[in-house]
């Protein structure tokens, strides 16, 4: 189904209205993205556009990973860490130059460095976190059922979320 969307999108030269939550298929078919949260407009716009609200760099590290994330964190950057994979938030054109000192600095292998592509679900949970929602993760939701059950609504709104 999703070959023969796509062949009718791009080699017909049609849009398609397709809606899903199924967010690889979103985006293997879709340019444009309209995302819906309870029944309410979170973003709009160009897939690749509302990507770059969460630009990050990824790096692979090798010995000294834990002082190599304290001083990035000292250094302004904002760090997400699992084990030896980093991701950096690209902040500006010099982030990537202040990861390389602070890992010169502490002494820590970069074994690869590269721009990280988040995915449509990354991006809709980045969207959901601006937005003041708490939105759980299939691995949240099928390791916590009972929490699964709260409503992701900021408190002001009714909701059980902080």
């Amino acid at each position: 189904m999703i070959t023969t969307l796509q062949n009718t999108v791009n080699t017909g030269n049609r849009s398609v209205l397709m809606a899903s939550h199924l967010m690889d298929d979103v985006e293997r078919v879709c340019d444009n993205i309209v995302l819906l949260h309870k029944g309410r407009l979170a973003a709009q716009g160009r897939i690749e556009d509302l990507k770059d609200i969460d630009r990050e760099i990824e790096i692979h590290v090798w010995g000294g990973a834990s002082k190599l994330e304290q001083s990035m964190t000292d250094a302004g950057l904002v760090v997400r860490r699992e084990g030896r994979i980093m991701r950096i938030q690209h902040i500006g054109e010099d982030t990537t130059t202040k990861i390389l000192e602070c890992a010169a600095k502490t002494g820590a292998q970069i074994r690869r460095m590269h721009e990280y592509e988040a995915s449509l679900e990354d991006l809709f949970l980045v969207i959901m976190e601006n937005l003041g929602y708490e939105v759980k993760t299939s691995e949240d939701l099928l390791r916590n059922p009972v929490s699964a059950r709260q409503v992701d609504a900021p408190q002001s709104m009714g909701g059980g979320s902080a």
